[in-house]
C-alpha cells in the first residue's frame, strides 16, 4: 500500500528540499521549476485509452467519460493558465513525458 499525504502547494519546495518524494500533479512542476533535483515528468497516453480507463474506473460510459475528459483537460489548462501562468499541455516544460495508460493500469486497476 502506497502512502499518501496532501502537501500545500506553499509548502511543495519545502517538503521537497526537507526529505524528497514524489509529488502528483502537473502544477508541480512549474512550482519547482527551479529545484535542482526535481525530475518533471508527464505521464499521459493516448486519449481511447484514457477514456477506458477513466469511465471503468468511474463506473461510467465511454460517452461520459469522452465529455468529463475534454471539461477536465480545457478547465485544468485554464486553472494553470490563471494560477501559474503556464501552460502544463506544452511538454517543453518537462524532463520526460512518458505514455503509461497501459502500464498504470496494470499497477493500479480499476476498481481497486
Amino acid at each position: 500500500m502506497h502512502e499518501f499525504e496532501y502537501v500545500a502547494p506553499t509548502s511543495l519546495a519545502d517538503a521537497v528540499a526537507g526529505r524528497g518524494g514524489v509529488l502528483v500533479g502537473r502544477n508541480a512542476t512549474i512550482i519547482l521549476a527551479h529545484e535542482p533535483g526535481a525530475l518533471h515528468v508527464k505521464i499521459d497516453g493516448p486519449v481511447e485509452q484514457r477514456l477506458e480507463r477513466a469511465a471503468a474506473e468511474s463506473g461510467i460510459d465511454l460517452d461520459q467519460a469522452r465529455k468529463r475528459q475534454r471539461r477536465e483537460d480545457r478547465v485544468r489548462v485554464e486553472i494553470s493558465k490563471r494560477l501559474f501562468r503556464w501552460d502544463p499541455s506544452d511538454d517543453a516544460a518537462y524532463d520526460l513525458v512518458a505514455e503509461l495508460v497501459r502500464q498504470l493500469a496494470e499497477i493500479t486497476p480499476a476498481g481497486r
